[in-house]
């Protein structure tokens, strides 16, 4: 009698550890399609984005690259993710970990997406892994970073687009030579005045 009671017990311990393991567990989500550098939507048919980090739009430098790496890692996969914060665009900001390696880290470490100062449980890891891209020249940092233009030595005008607003700066101007042109921003080169005007562009004021 004393053995069964002790095997039932056994039993017992078994089946609420085994219902304590399936509680605790992360649950789990196939990525079914990339939609660009940090964007993807899972079998919920949930369209979720990678917290703290920014991969070029379409059109721009590097968006090719960033979306095909972002394929590579997760899709068909299957993915955790953790943090439920909005943004304005409906899309859950999350981490994603893919055999518990962290995606947002690595597209970041690799160069394919800017990290941004947005809230995350793993923004210092992302950040770190940004700043090493930034100083090794990986991914965008190495194809889209420009200090000069080297295909026309006569277009030097630079123009940074950042966050809407549009300004170009002439050589010459205090701080030209510290402005980069990074084309997977949107910034571009002008031959002329005119045509950064023309282009929605307004001269530095650090230019009068």
């Amino acid at each position: 009698m004393k053995k069964l009671i002790e095997t039932g017990l056994v039993v017992f311990i078994l089946l609420i550890g085994g219902w304590y393991w399936q509680k605790q567990a992360p649950k789990k989500y196939t990525v079914s399609r990339v939609i660009d550098g940090d964007t993807m939507v899972i079998d919920n048919n949930q369209e979720i984005r990678l917290a703290s980090v920014d991969a070029p739009e379409a059109g721009l430098c590097g968006d090719v690259e960033a979306k095909n790496r972002l394929k590579e890692l997760v899709e068909g996969k299957k993915i955790v993710i953790r943090g439920t914060v909005n943004d304005r665009f409906g899309r859950l900001l999350v981490s994603v970990y893919v055999d518990s390696k962290l995606v947002n880290e690595i597209m970041a470490g690799e160069g394919w997406a800017r990290y941004t100062s947005q809230e995350s449980a793993d923004r210092e890891k992302i950040k770190t892994a940004a700043q090493t891209a930034r100083t090794e020249k990986r991914g965008v940092y190495g194809k889209c970073l420009e200090e000069t233009n080297k295909e026309n030595s006569e277009c030097q005008i630079k123009g940074n687009n950042r966050e809407g607003k549009k300004i170009y700066v002439l050589p010459g101007c205090k701080g030209y030579t510290n402005t980069d042109i990074e084309k997977d921003l949107g910034d571009r080169w002008f031959c002329s005045e005119s045509e950064a005007t023309e282009a929605g562009y307004t001269k530095a004021m650090n230019c009068e």
